[in-house]
């Protein structure tokens, strides 16, 4: 059976781990694991990119990934360092690099407003619901906050199936990378303001 997904978060938002349990359990939330795609169809630059990562051992190749994964979150994070107001997610199916990318959070922190990563996206949707209620309930911060939903990638990502996030996690914005003027992620995400997306396309069935 599918082992069951792990919000993966720094030491400074455990104290929120045992209230999100309980509000998992009470909710009776049951996860789907978000089916993705590796396009095969990939552009000579994607293309260049993947060969490059897959020459490397297999311990390599997620190191690399893990140093860029820790790098986007640094930079976005420096990006809004002056407001309190912007908190980061981190979504990505894959999970081979996360131990790396724990040796170098622990080497060097990340900033507070990281708020963890899942290679569940419904998971992490659950995880962001339970950040916004604790948010609203303590009234510091309230609906002011603005969700930035991270999606690194290597190469093309593609979510075919199709997804909403839901109006209560607003204020949100989806990011990805962008290479050779293309998105690395396609979403088939339903009635998503294009204010939502940054360098994130949308798929359309063909």
């Amino acid at each position: 059976s599918d082992a069951m997904p792990t919000i993966k978060l720094i030491i400074s938002q455990m104290k929120y781990l045992a209230a999100f349990n309980t509000f998992v359990a009470a909710a009776g939330v049951a996860t789907q694991i978000v089916q993705v795609y590796q396009n095969s169809q990939m552009n000579e630059e994607l293309r260049g990119i993947r060969n490059e990562l897959v020459a490397h051992t297999g311990l390599e190749a997620p190191e690399i990934f893990a140093k860029q994964v820790y790098r986007y979150i640094r930079t976005m994070t420096q990006d809004t360092r002056d407001s309190p107001e912007h908190f980061y997610f981190v979504y990505h199916p894959d999970n081979d690099w996360h131990g790396a990318f724990g040796e170098l959070v622990e080497r060097r922190p990340l900033p507070a407003s990281y708020f963890g990563m899942c290679n569940s996206l419904d998971m992490l949707c659950v995880w962001m619901q339970f950040i916004r209620n604790a948010f609203v309930r303590n009234g510091k911060w309230g609906k002011r906050v603005v969700f930035h939903l991270l999606i690194p990638a290597y190469r093309s990502l593609v979510i075919k199936e199709p997804f909403k996030f839901s109006e209560s996690l607003q204020p949100l914005r989806i990011h990805g990378f962008i290479a050779g003027g293309d998105s690395y992620v396609k979403m088939n995400l339903y009635g998503a303001e294009e204010n939502m997306l940054d360098g994130i396309d949308i798929w359309r069935k063909p």
